[in-house]
């Protein structure tokens, strides 16, 4: 029986822990760096009241931050699907990010965008099939808690829009589609959970930690982090990315390595 015969639930997590920083120093030691300044940056911007700029750009920097690191917790565990799905959360934030930095009336977008997650809330609520759920959207329509919704005509903004509006639109058709692919459940990704022999039969499943090659996911946590600081910098001009550049050329090193 493997170690991991509860998978996930399974207890000896200090050791893959172990195992996974030992095999991924340099990128360990260099996420945290990067991690500590970008923790201290959120804590020292000023963020002005009645500036939805400021406030979109100060929470976003909050959410890549927070998703970075949920992403790194899950490297930790071997949990690399896992953590590839929350780092495509961070991009998307990322995008967002991008776009009202470097085009501040976009924050606009963003704001009639909510209003139209709302309205597409609204009209799903009224396409309920189950008798139960059916009962509740129908208590909701009569009281007319609804109506304000289902009649806005907001607009919502995609990912890739808002990926090009900040520069990050080659992201989007490479990075963002392949950590989408765990986000999806893509057979290419699936692929991961299968061992195979020399003539690629597959010989078990596999739903134990992934303590090797987790290099790319570590640079994309670095890097999303990195990219963040210099656009936060756009929003808040206090901001000094001066070192974030530098850790940018180690990076940029580390990486250059795994093509070695």
């Amino acid at each position: 029986m493997h170690s991991f015969e509860r998978g996930f639930l399974s207890e000896p997590f200090d050791e893959v822990r172990h195992q996974v920083r030992l095999n991924h120093q340099s990128w360990h030691a260099l996420l945290h760096e990067v991690n500590i300044i970008a923790v201290e940056l959120q804590y020292q911007i000023t963020v002005h009241s009645g500036e939805p700029r400021e406030l979109f750009g100060a929470v976003l920097f909050s959410r890549i931050l927070s998703s970075s690191q949920a992403a790194v917790i899950l490297l930790e565990h071997g949990l690399v699907a896992q953590a590839r799905c929350v780092l495509r959360s961070a991009l998307e934030a990322l995008f967002s990010l991008g776009a009202i930095a470097t085009k501040p009336k976009l924050v606009d977008r963003l704001i009639e965008a909510h209003k139209a997650e709302q309205q597409r809330a609204a009209k799903n609520i009224t396409l309920w099939r189950h008798p139960d759920l059916k009962a509740i959207a129908a208590e909701q329509l009569d009281s007319g808690k609804l109506a304000e919704f289902l009649i806005d005509e907001s607009k919502s903004i995609s990912a890739f829009e808002l990926a090009e509006a900040g520069g990050y639109e080659d992201w989007y058709r490479s990075l963002y589609m392949t950590l989408s692919w765990s986000a999806h459940g893509a057979a290419i990704d699936l692929e991961r959970h299968m061992v195979k022999d020399d003539d690629d039969f597959l010989v078990e499943m596999q739903n134990e930690p992934d303590t090797q090659h987790q290099e790319v996911a570590w640079l994309v946590a670095i890097e999303i982090q990195i990219k963040a600081v210099f656009e936060l910098a756009e929003i808040f001009p206090s901001v000094d990315k001066l070192v974030f550049e530098q850790y940018e050329s180690k990076l940029h090193a580390l990486a250059s390595a795994l093509n070695d």
